[in-house]
């Protein structure tokens, strides 16, 4: 998980960052097959939010600046999503959901460090341990009413 991070977090980036150009293009109306009328607000807003996430960093130093800013840009997508322009366009809605779910995963990558990793080592061998002891429960019960004096056997060293 942390060898791939750097890897995962340029590939989430770039393909936010890619959708935000593609959206900013779509409103420019230029585009064949379209017939979206030009909205340069529309435009403006799309480009400043690639731009924003484009700016965003993952080291982490900076990992929970980065994660209350990716926080913001996902409420920015989700009140924008609320205009009637956009509202109406499932292509553009599907668009803005995929982006949301890549700054979901940026967030999630952010926020993986040596530290819990570590952490979920321990856990997860002590729950591990935990079962395996659960196994041996019965054996050591008939063990102790055979012989009770087999309890120090039981002790820490």
């Amino acid at each position: 998980l942390l060898a791939t991070k750097a890897y995962k977090w340029k590939e989430y980036k770039s393909d936010a960052m890619g959708k935000m150009a593609e959206l900013s293009d779509y409103y420019t109306g230029k585009q064949a097959l379209t017939k979206v009328i030009r909205n340069e607000g529309l435009v403006s807003w799309f480009k400043d939010m690639g731009d924003e996430i484009g700016s965003l960093s993952y080291k982490e130093v900076y990992a929970a600046v980065t994660g209350r800013k990716i926080q913001h840009c996902i409420k920015a997508l989700e009140d924008v999503e609320q205009f009637e322009v956009i509202d109406c366009n499932f292509h553009v809605k599907s668009f803005l959901c995929e982006v949301r779910d890549l700054l979901m995963q940026m967030v999630r990558i952010v926020g993986v460090k040596d530290e819990i990793i570590h952490t979920l080592k321990a856990i997860t061998d002590m729950s591990y341990g935990w079962e395996v002891c659960k196994e041996y429960s019965n054996a050591i019960h008939a063990r102790v009413q055979a012989n009770p004096t087999t309890v120090t056997l039981l002790r820490g060293f």
